[in-house]
């Protein structure tokens, strides 16, 4: 599976990422990313910062962890 775009959009599709890794793996996940004030921001281009915006470190990686360890173990 392809998740394409799986992060919140300002407020909105706050469950795609979720949804992507609950189908389970083989999964493709794509984020896009802006480097905005020394952190990575998972948004269209920095046109599009908000408020809101998730980082990669606090966003992304705690969420695809488990994955990340099982795969390691098996």
């Amino acid at each position: 599976m392809l998740a394409h775009n799986a992060y919140p959009d300002h407020g909105k599709y706050a469950d795609r990422l979720d949804r992507a890794i609950a189908a389970g793996v083989p999964v493709t996940i794509e984020m896009d990313l802006a480097w905005v004030d020394s952190r990575s921001l998972i948004i269209h281009g920095k046109k599009n910062v908000g408020g809101d915006d998730p980082m990669l470190e606090t966003y992304f990686f705690p969420r695809v962890q488990p994955l990340r360890d099982k795969a390691r173990k098996s």
